[in-house]
């Protein structure tokens, strides 16, 4: 998995092979790392994909 974008040490933008952007978190997950570097996947805690507009439902 290949970072695109750092947030900070412990979350970072990465795209899938299908284009989809998604956010992954984890404990120095990219700490010392740069754009476009390989991570370490055992480091991964959670990947959060956003939701089209037409998914979402209002849950009351």
């Amino acid at each position: 998995m290949k970072i695109k974008k750092i947030l900070n040490n412990n979350a970072f933008i990465t795209h899938t092979d299908d284009h989809q952007e998604l956010i992954v978190v984890g404990k120095a997950v990219a700490y010392g790392k740069h754009v476009n570097e390989e991570v370490d996947e055992s480091k991964i805690y959670k990947t959060f994909a956003p939701v089209s507009r037409g998914d979402r439902k209002l849950i009351l």
